[in-house]
């Protein structure tokens, strides 16, 4: 069973929240260990103004700690992860498919 977390990441974040060289991912990535699936979305053929960040995880915990790290690296998503976190169920449900 997994639980899931999105958070839109305006496109004048996307650079912060991928950092150098792919630096702030890993830092997510790290902060959850294996158990995270991270998909930042592609910008895709029309020009969006946002882009979905998708958090997957049979760990409720693991989800925050990466929301918790993507807030410290991006301030400008502080509000919407403070949001994730609280709409985390505490039980996780079937991953989608």
């Amino acid at each position: 069973f997994f639980s899931s977390s999105e958070v839109y990441v305006p496109e004048h974040l996307v650079g912060k929240l991928i950092g150098k060289k792919g630096a702030t991912l890993d830092a997510i990535r790290r902060a959850s260990a294996p158990s995270v699936v991270v998909n930042l979305a592609s910008r895709g053929a029309q020009a969006a103004t946002k882009r979905r960040l998708r958090l997957e995880s049979d760990d409720v915990a693991a989800l925050r700690r990466c929301l918790d790290v993507v807030a410290a690296h991006v301030p400008g998503l502080g509000g919407e992860c403070a949001e994730a976190i609280a709409g985390l169920a505490t039980t996780p449900r079937a991953p989608l498919s």
